[in-house]
């Protein structure tokens, strides 16, 4: 998988902000860049999933929207002492990568980030403020790529028809 952000910008999240979610979207991922200055999020409604990212409480300064088929999910295997889940979206050339970790223990560290790629080669990563990660669930997009007739298969690490 093509892992690509090619932004020079830094990202912030506050709730009330002009960037939150529609109401009806769920909010799966967001989180803050550059001391609050910059936030990202994926919403996830009825029939897309969008990114965006901007200026926190101004209008996003890039939003990438997809059926839920059209953008790539690689959920959880179900190992290790933390849960990860990143999802892929696709835009004029460059892939954004958008990831969270969940520690499992109680209390564990959540944190993520973006990253951004053109062609395959990075060009910007990006590490969510400490603290700012909200949200990150991308289970209900599985979901979504489900009810759309798509199967994950977890030997291959692809999605298919079901």
């Amino acid at each position: 998988m093509n892992r690509a952000f090619s932004l020079v910008l830094l990202i912030g999240f506050a709730p009330t902000n002009a960037q939150a979610c529609s109401a009806n979207a769920m909010t799966l991922f967001s989180c803050t860049f550059g001391g609050g200055a910059k936030t990202a999020e994926v919403c996830l409604g009825a029939s897309d999933v969008t990114y965006r990212f901007g200026p926190t409480g101004e209008p996003p300064e890039l939003v990438v929207e997809a059926t839920p088929a059209r953008v790539h999910l690689t959920p959880w295997n179900g190992i290790g002492r933390a849960i990860w889940e990143e999802v892929v979206f696709t835009n004029a050339g460059y892939d954004y990568l958008v990831h969270y970790s969940a520690e499992r223990d109680p209390g564990g560290a959540v944190s993520g980030g973006i990253v951004v790629a053109q062609g395959g080669r990075d060009v910007a990563q990006l590490t969510c403020d400490e603290g700012s990660v909200a949200g990150a669930d991308f289970y209900p997009l599985y979901d979504a790529k489900e009810a759309a007739g798509q199967c994950y298969d977890r030997a291959n690490f692809v999605w298919g028809p079901c």
